[in-house]
């Protein structure tokens, strides 16, 4: 009785192993959890961070989006706001524009200006220069280029050899001035996209504390108005669309000012300096990153060599010590 109640335990001992056997998950190896988990967190920082400068930059009107706001051949928008919405639309009378029903001012004739004006006169913007390459000083082989996909908005740099990147820039001069420095502005625009700029902008991975007003504050034309803490560099040199869906870009940080190294003048090298002429774009090490530098001149790494030479003469940039 004894041994058949032992091989019934037994039996039964066994069909368990069997059914826990036949109905045991399948293990996931932790190797690819990790792989899993690492590029989900990947993909949500790089939306998030789309999501953070499009709100601190734009404002949030789903329907401006319908509205054409130019290119960088002819932009219309003049950075100033009004309040046609509420009844009461007018734009600062000096500046030439009409309140549209979204509530901001614009050109409906011609172009806006580098000091927010517009120029009725003015169709398209004077073409500088057309499908050049920008290859940087320092990192002799690399070009910079603008990325393809959304949701990479920073430029990069990479061997000219990678003949699918978008390495070659038009350069359009506006009419009028900057306002903050009273230099000449630029566009430059991705050949292969005209619908969009390159240009300095704030770092998604900082801490503001607010002062007078946000970093690159376009309305009172200023850099860091507060304390920004930046987890790495504090500027970086973004992709803007001339037509974003929740309303447009003030030209101010848009524009860059383009000059002619001093230790440099005869290599066709350039500067190029955004943030209302304030931040030069520069390439540094262990990156292929392109981001502003808040210190001034950046060196040889903040030059960029045209190529091929242009005909126009761009100003010497100034010296560090003004």
């Amino acid at each position: 009785m004894a041994a058949g109640t032992e091989r019934l335990l037994q039996s039964e001992q066994g069909a368990s192993d069997d059914n826990q056997r036949l109905w045991r998950k399948p293990r996931i190896s932790k190797t690819w959890l990790y792989w899993s988990v690492g590029s989900l967190a990947g993909v949500s920082l790089v939306v998030f961070a789309s999501q953070d400068r499009a709100s601190s930059q734009i404002t949030s009107n789903d329907e401006v989006g319908t509205f054409d706001w130019g290119t960088s051949k002819c932009y219309k928008y003049s950075g100033a706001s009004c309040s046609e919405i509420t009844g009461d639309g007018t734009c600062p009378a000096s500046r030439q524009s009409e309140c549209s029903s979204f509530g901001y001012c614009w050109c409906p004739n011609g172009c806006v200006g580098s000091d927010g004006h517009c120029y009725s006169n003015v169709t398209e913007y004077k073409l500088v220069a057309k499908k050049i390459k920008f290859r940087n000083m320092y990192w002799t082989d690399q070009y910079l280029y603008a990325p393809h996909y959304g949701g990479f908005m920073q430029l990069r740099t990479a061997a000219k050899k990678y003949s699918w990147y978008a390495f070659e820039w038009d350069i359009y001069e506006l009419p009028g001035n900057m306002y903050h420095t009273g230099k000449p502005g630029y566009f430059i625009s991705p050949h292969q996209y005209p619908g969009y700029v390159a240009a300095v902008a704030t770092s998604n991975w900082a801490v503001h504390i607010p002062g007078t007003g946000p970093d690159l504050d376009a309305q009172h034309h200023q850099i860091n108005g507060g304390t920004t803490i930046p987890v790495g560099s504090q500027y970086v040199v973004d992709t803007y669309s001339t037509n974003p869906p929740l309303g447009p870009y003030s030209p101010d940080l848009l524009v860059n000012h383009i000059c002619t190294p001093r230790e440099h003048p005869d290599e066709h090298a350039v500067e190029i300096w955004g943030a209302f002429g304030k931040i030069p774009w520069y390439l540094h090490m262990f990156s292929w990153l392109v981001y502003g530098y808040s210190f001034g001149d950046a060196g040889q790494q903040g030059y960029w060599v045209v190529e091929p030479p242009i005909q126009h003469q761009f100003p010497l940039c100034p010296r560090s010590d003004d």
